[in-house]
């Protein structure tokens, strides 16, 4: 999924919003059918669409992303870097509120 959002991206960034938004709101497995579903439903040219996904450019994001979370301690998803502080796992909007107007003070 991560390789189809930035292939996606790279396509067309209008239309990249609407396929995240899709992907994210997908529940179960996202499997390589289900992604390909939901990118022709978005408009998104799939030939293309594997093949940036095949390609150097996504690999070498997805390993720079890969880095960074590592030199910061992230070993999961969803995390929060939110000012300094570095928030593992899903959190309420309640909670990210505060956080957001503890780092805005501060």
């Amino acid at each position: 999924a991560a390789r189809a959002a930035l292939a996606a991206h790279m396509q067309d960034a209008g239309a990249y919003q609407a396929f995240h938004d899709a992907l994210m709101s997908q529940r179960g497995k996202l499997d390589r059918d289900t992604i390909l579903a939901i990118a022709a439903s978005k408009g998104l040219n799939l030939v293309r669409l594997e093949e940036d996904m095949a390609g150097a450019r996504v690999t070498a994001e997805l390993q720079h992303v890969a880095q960074l979370a590592d030199r910061i301690g992230l070993t999961g998803t969803p995390a929060f870097l939110i000012g300094s502080e570095l928030v593992p796992g899903a959190i309420g909007i309640e909670e990210m509120r505060k956080l957001v107007a503890a780092a805005r003070e501060s």
